[in-house]
């Protein structure tokens, strides 16, 4: 009885062997790995015939198209696009070249997250590059990122590539590339906002007194001056000696579509934020009502440039014509800034909070506080004898 268990034991044994064996090689030969030759590319399309760029992923879909030469976010009702971040996804694209190329079977996709949005928890991301006629160029899904930890003690995963999808060839590879390919609109948009340079006057005005204020410098470098400041009044220099680098480099985080009523965003009531520059701009901004982390911003902007430059008394002949070259490039470069900027007035911008919140303060929170007057000590009391 004993034997007769044992050799059936032997015999299931023997059976769970041969399937584990049977399942091994089937998945080996789902996904095998060889090295890419050289010079393959994942993709081989007209890269100067691309005229749409269709990116569909779980979180949403963008249409980046060239319209009168220029590349736009459809979703934002035609608004600029990063032309930088665009041009650089083509290029990427066109010149991607396989590490490895996977033989893998379509089961193992999911895997990998090449399969396409709704079709997994997990899905890729589907490129699309058309032509100006909508006529499909290429195809691509990114999946899933190859990770590797990083080196020294404090070790993290970072990407060092991604697996790809070419559906027209059904070539799956492994490419160094971790591919931009974020489906969200409002992180494609141009986010290059108003700079205000050297800004010569700042005024804040409210629907409440206490945020009514002006501040002025008389020139560039100079420290900013609280107007109709009382006697005992005095700025804190810490809190405003930041706003300059401020203005000068503020972006948005996403912008509204044209028919956003301004009303529904606290536009009709808003804090308005003036500022000249010396170099004869004018910039409006009206602050609306928070939204989550952003402002509503209306922008308006003026530049009453001077269009002849005098020569100074002591200036050398010589020196006139470099003089006057030099001026005429300022110009021309400010009335282009101006120009670009003017363009923006027709749209609301929800810009962070972190920018303007500096700016929005009540009049008291710009000055210094009060330093306490220290009370004398005991050893200095009138007819106290030390010991």
């Amino acid at each position: 009885m004993k034997g007769r268990h044992i050799l059936i034991l032997l015999v299931l044994v023997a059976m769970f062997g041969a399937i584990g064996l049977f399942v091994h090689q089937r998945s080996q030969s789902e996904w095998a790995q060889s090295a890419a030759p050289a010079g393959a590319k994942v993709l081989d399309f007209p890269i100067n015939d691309v005229a749409r760029v269709v990116i569909r992923g779980k979180d949403g879909q963008i249409n980046i198209a060239k319209k009168s030469d220029v590349w736009v976010v459809e979703e934002k009702a035609d608004y600029p696009a990063n032309f930088e971040r665009t041009s650089r996804l083509l290029r990427e694209l066109w010149e991607l070249h396989p590490v490895q190329e996977l033989n893998v079977g379509r089961s193992q996709f999911s895997r990998l997250e090449l399969v396409e949005p709704g079709q997994s928890d997990k899905p890729g991301t589907v490129v699309e590059l058309k032509d100006k006629n909508g006529k499909t160029l290429a195809t691509l899904v990114a999946g899933k990122q190859n990770m590797r930890t990083s080196e020294g003690p404090r070790q993290f995963p970072i990407p060092t590539g991604r697996y790809v999808l070419a559906p027209q060839t059904g070539k799956v590879a492994l490419v160094n590339q971790t591919l931009d390919v974020d489906p969200k609109p409002e992180s494609w948009v141009k986010r290059d906002f108003v700079k205000i340079n050297n800004p010569s006057s700042i005024t804040l005005s409210s629907q409440t007194p206490e945020k009514h204020w002006t501040l002025t410098r008389s020139d560039a470098k100079a420290d900013w001056k609280l107007a109709d400041a009382e006697p005992n009044e005095e700025l804190d220099k810490t809190t405003t000696v930041s706003f300059p680098t401020v203005l000068s480099s503020s972006t948005f985080a996403d912008v509204l579509p044209p028919d956003a009523k301004p009303e529904e965003h606290g536009l009709d009531k808003p804090d308005v934020l003036t500022i000249h520059t010396f170099d004869g701009f004018t910039y409006v901004l009206k602050i609306g009502k928070a939204e989550s982390n952003n402002y509503p911003v209306a922008v308006s902007v003026s530049a009453n440039l001077v269009k002849d430059r005098r020569p100074g008394p002591e200036e050398k002949p010589e020196d006139k014509a470099k003089n006057d070259q030099e001026f005429d490039k300022k110009l021309k470069e400010l009335e282009e800034k101006a120009a670009s900027e003017k363009a923006m007035e027709s749209r609301i911008y929800l810009v962070p909070k972190f920018t303007l919140d500096p700016f929005l303060k009540d009049r008291m929170a710009l000055l210094a506080k009060p330093t306490a007057t220290p009370s004398p000590s005991l050893s200095a009391s009138p007819g106290h004898k030390k010991s």
